[in-house]
């Protein structure tokens, strides 16, 4: 398996918050790809990652479009393109993404209180 530097990993990690851009959301969906959630990501979305680690800035809470069970979610760009793909769970299951329920409820408050991507493939210095 390869193995990346910490500097590679960290500019991999700041390319995605190069490609968000400014003012860019996170989508939450369910299984069938419903919409359930449109939340938006600060004005820039992670300061510079650290470790191989990128952590997001504040998402600001919104309600939800739609009921169902969240099932993943996608950064995107402002215009709504895609450009990165995340788990979602609540808090100690493990997700990328940390939200308040999954089990979303249309109207309900839907919040983000962690993101953190991990570059993988450590192993030099």
């Amino acid at each position: 398996m390869a193995q990346f530097s910490t500097a590679l990993r960290n500019a991999r990690l700041a390319a995605i918050t190069t490609a968000v851009g400014t003012n860019g959301r996170f989508r939450v969906y369910d299984s069938e790809d419903t919409l359930l959630a449109d939340l938006a990501c600060s004005a820039t979305f992670a300061a510079e990652p650290s470790d191989g680690v990128l952590t997001a800035n504040p998402i600001t809470q919104d309600f939800a479009d739609a009921s169902g069970v969240a099932a993943y979610a996608q950064v995107c760009k402002s215009d709504g393109t895609p450009v990165i793909r995340l788990t979602v769970s609540e808090a100690g299951q493990g997700g990328d993404a940390i939200i308040n329920d999954v089990h979303i409820v249309q109207g309900g408050v839907v919040s983000v209180t962690s993101l953190t991507i991990t570059e993988g493939n450590a192993g030099l210095a």
